[in-house]
C-alpha cells in the first residue's frame, strides 16, 4: 500500500504526537461487538485472585497470568478511536484534520466471530442464550448493536 510506517496500537507508550498520523491500531484479541464478548476471559482473573489470596501464588506470577486475559470491546475501541480523532484535531485544526482522515485513511473493522463463539457456542457458558435466541436472531441482535455503534461513531 506504499505506507512507510504501520499503525501503532493505540495503548503503546509511543502512540504520542505526530506518530498518530501514521494510523493507530485499536484491536484487542478477545474483544468483539458486545460489551460480554470475552468476559470468560475476565472471569479467569477471579480465578487468579483465588489462586493468590488462597493457593499462595505469587501476586507477579497471577498479575502476569492476568495481563494475558484482557480485552477491550468495540465500544472501548470505538471512545479510543474518538480521543485520537480529538488529537487529530488539536495537531491538524478541525477542518484539515476531518480533510486528513476522510482522505487518507483506511479503516479495517474485522469483528464479530468472537462474540458468536464465546457467547453463542462456548458450552456452558452460553447455554442460557442457545435456549432464549435461535442463531439468527443472536446475530441480528449483533448487528443492531454495531449499527449503534457505527452511528454513535459517524457522529462525530
Amino acid at each position: 500500500m506504499g505506507q512507510a510506517n504501520y499503525a501503532v496500537p493505540y495503548l503503546a507508550p509511543n502512540t504520542t504526537g505526530k506518530t498518530i498520523l501514521n494510523g493507530v491500531n485499536y484491536a484487542s484479541g478477545g474483544g468483539g461487538i458486545l460489551n460480554a464478548t470475552g468476559s470468560l476471559f475476565v472471569s479467569i482473573f477471579l480465578t487468579l485472585l483465588f489462586m493468590w489470596l488462597v493457593c499462595d501464588y505469587s501476586i507477579l506470577r497471577c498479575m502476569n497470568l492476568f495481563s494475558q486475559t484482557n480485552r477491550l470491546g468495540m465500544d472501548i475501541q470505538i471512545d479510543y478511536f474518538n480521543i485520537t480523532r480529538k488529537q487529530i484535531n488539536k495537531l491538524l485544526g478541525e477542518s484539515e484534520a476531518r480533510d486528513y482522515v476522510m482522505k487518507k485513511s483506511l479503516f479495517s473493522i474485522i469483528v464479530g466471530s468472537n462474540d458468536f463463539l464465546n457467547n453463542y457456542l462456548l458450552p456452558l457458558v452460553s447455554t442460557g442464550v442457545r435456549v432464549s435466541q435461535n442463531p439468527d436472531a443472536f446475530v441480528d441482535d449483533m448487528i443492531n448493536h454495531f449499527r449503534i455503534q457505527l452511528y454513535v461513531n459517524t457522529s462525530i
